[in-house]
Parts: structure tokens; sequence; C-alpha cells
């Protein structure tokens, strides 16, 4: 997959599943699973990328999928002013909604097409 594809399944995934903060993905009850589970019935901004990703691909980080999560990083409102601020942070920000997360899919989505 194009880094732009695994972007695009990530926010699919977050319009279709569901969106969560604190955790990478949670089961219908709330509990924490992987992103990868079967269970997962919500996602954070990250978890939703990484479900998409092949088996092993975030500890081995290949060039597509890592492409994807630097254009995923890229795309963080205040990036280009020297904001540090990480993917996750973004996500769990007190007030963050579902239409940031994607407005933030839709930002990268952009700056690869």
């Amino acid at each position: 997959m194009e880094p732009v594809e695994y972007l695009k399944a990530g926010r699919e995934r977050l319009v279709t599943k569901g969106w969560t903060q604190r955790m990478m993905a949670r089961d219908c009850a709330g509990m924490m699973v992987l992103c990868r589970d079967d269970r997962a019935a919500c996602y954070c901004a990250l978890g939703a990328l990484f479900a998409g990703f092949p088996p092993d691909t975030v500890e081995a980080l290949e060039e597509k999928p890592k492409k994807a999560l630097s254009t995923l990083f890229s795309a963080l409102p205040g990036h280009k002013d020297g904001c540090v601020e990480t993917v996750a942070s973004y996500n769990d920000a007190e007030g963050r909604t579902l239409e940031d997360i994607l407005a933030l899919y839709d930002r990268a989505i952009a700056s690869v097409q």
C-alpha cells in the first residue's frame, strides 16, 4: 500500500468504527484492546492508522507505513511553526473531537495526493 492509502484507511476506520482517547483501541465495553484485535470498536488517531499496518510494521517501521505516520505527524496544527506535539497528545487533548482528528487526517491526505 502507498502512504496515502494507509491514511485513507485510517480515516475510514475512525468514521465507521469510532474514535477514542487515551487508548490505541477499545472494545465495545470500553476496555483496552490491541489496535489489530477483531474486538476493537473504536480507535485513537494512531490506533486507526496502526490497525491497517501489516503485522510487525510498528516495530520495524517499514518505508511506506513510516511515511504515512510521518505525514500524519506533519499535518499537526503548528507543526511548521516549530510546535512539538505528538499525534497521541493531540488526540488526547481536553476538548478534542472526532472532527478535529478527521481534519488532521484530511490535511495529511491532501499533502500526499
